[in-house]
């Protein structure tokens, strides 16, 4: 489990940035024998279909060998040289481009560098040379009204829209087959960036309209736009001129080409410096012990696909009959609850002698037993009802409180931090207001996100590079099992 001592250093940073003495209160403990002061209102919605093989979460996992069955993009033959770039003054940012996989060739190996490029196109160009670490969606209800769940491309909006970095027209809708415009392009990559001085600009656009009366058809920018088109078009210098051409026009409406888009996309993208996969023993070890196979058929192009290999091999998760893993569906509590202890077991630990059982887990609950014994260990928290909801979808915050809990973390049992610091520093993001918000004392919830936040640590390696948390979104079951076998330690 992942050691006390890191997160001791957490907490040092923590009060380091407050500026706090040691004088601190302490919140009450939340473990199951006084947790009575955690509550959610939860919506009342039942999860898509998934099965779970694994009858007694309690039995040894048994480990597997996996096999991720490739679909047919992935078996084609990927050209990787187009033939009709050569006179293009974008080349090498489209060699580029095509090269780290975020376009594909037509069937004649064309990249078509002249035609224009659709709003679908450029959003998942964006978002394959540059992943930001935000996993894909399937969420239950869709945020834009023209992207219906049968789209090829719902995932991967509602995946950006989880991580609030995109944003469509007025009218709820994203016209994703659109041709995208020169000033629609700056709207969706100021948002997709996080760019301060588009998603929130201080100042109003009506003064960035001034600012821009040196192209003589200023007027001509759509309002919504009109912040974004400032921010890289009023310099001479800037992204705009150096892609779209130095003039005295913006032709804010003149449809993007695709080598146009190549250009800004490699020109303009800043990946940082991130921590590489981490991909274990597990494969090599279940290897040679496995006696059994099982082929996933739904892995191929996932960002988290080793760590889900890795839940798998372990024998801690499983697919449904069609070799689904389905990593872009919400995960529940309960899959959640149950991943992570057949991934790691806890070591037996002195048992408490009162507690109170949670109202809603019976005894013929297939996961009781398991219940039972986290309970009676002081490893697992519940809501204010003396409930744990186990067939509810799992949020992030309470991803957090779980996690806490099962590991062991100092940061409820024994704070060394005050609640009102917590808060303090979640204030350093942009909607930190917002964790535990929905619960009676959110201060449980505070505490257990604000540790896994610093330093853009495990919450930012699983829910994505991007300045917001949004604790209230549900959990994929590529992020659950991402975060159980990244941040597992299995040595202690």
């Amino acid at each position: 489990m992942r050691k006390k001592r890191n997160y001791i250093l957490l907490l040092t940073a923590v009060i380091a940035l407050a500026g706090c003495n040691n004088n601190v209160s302490e919140p009450a403990n939340p473990s199951t024998s006084t947790t009575s002061s955690i509550e959610k209102s939860t919506k009342n919605t039942e999860t898509s279909t998934q099965q779970t093989t694994i009858n007694d979460p309690l039995v040894v996992p048994i480990p597997v060998k996996v096999v991720v069955q490739d679909d047919k993009e992935s078996n084609s033959t990927i050209a990787t040289e187009a033939k009709d770039i050569s006179d293009s003054s974008a080349q090498q940012q489209i060699q580029k481009l095509i090269e780290s996989g975020a376009v594909m060739l037509d069937d004649n190996g064309n990249f078509n560098p002249k035609e224009p490029i659709t709003r679908s196109q450029f959003i998942q160009w964006m978002y394959r040379y540059d992943n930001k670490e935000i996993k894909l969606k399937n969420n239950p209800t869709a945020s834009f009204d023209d992207v219906a769940s049968d789209n090829s491309d719902y995932p991967l909006i509602e995946g950006l829209h989880t991580s609030g970095v995109i944003t469509g027209f007025p009218d709820g809708t994203m016209k994703l087959d659109k041709s995208l415009t020169r000033e629609e392009l700056t709207l969706l990559w100021g948002w997709y960036q996080s760019d301060g001085d588009v998603v929130d600009s201080a100042v109003s656009p009506e003064i960035h309209l001034q600012a821009l009366k040196k192209y003589s058809d200023y007027k001509k920018i759509g309002h919504i736009f009109i912040d974004a088109v400032y921010r890289y078009g009023s310099d001479d210098n800037g992204e705009y001129a150096n892609v779209f051409g130095k003039n005295n026009k913006l032709q804010p409406q003149q449809a993007v080409t695709r080598e146009q888009a190549a250009k800004w996309i490699i020109d303009y993208t800043n990946i940082e410096d991130r921590e590489e996969e981490n991909t274990d023993d597990v494969e090599e070890n279940t290897e040679s012990s496995a006696s059994t196979t099982i082929t996933v058929t739904d892995l191929s192009h996932n960002i988290a696909q080793n760590d889900i290999v890795n839940l798998l091999s372990s024998g801690a998760a499983s697919v449904d009959n069609n070799g689904h893993f389905n990593p872009n569906d919400s995960i529940t509590r309960r899959d959640f609850i149950e991943w992570m202890y057949r991934y790691h077991p806890t070591e037996e630990s002195t048992a408490l002698t009162d507690f109170t059982p949670f109202v809603d887990v019976a005894e013929n609950d297939p996961d009781y037993a398991l219940i039972q014994k986290l309970q009676q260990t002081d490893q697992i928290v519940g809501f204010d009802d003396h409930a744990l909801k186990l067939d509810q979808p799992l949020t992030r915050e309470q991803l957090c409180l779980l996690w806490t809990a099962y590991t062991n973390i100092s940061s409820l049992k024994d704070p060394i931090v005050s609640p009102s610091v917590t808060q303090t520093n979640l204030l350093n993001y942009i909607d930190g207001k917002e964790v535990g918000k929905e619960y009676k004392n959110k201060e449980f919830y505070q505490q257990a996100v604000l540790p896994f936040l610093i330093g853009d640590r495990e919450y930012r390696q699983v829910f994505g590079y991007v300045p917001h948390i949004q604790p209230q979104a549900e959990v994929s079951r590529a992020e659950a099992a991402q975060w159980i076998v990244k941040f597992t330690d299995k040595d202690d």
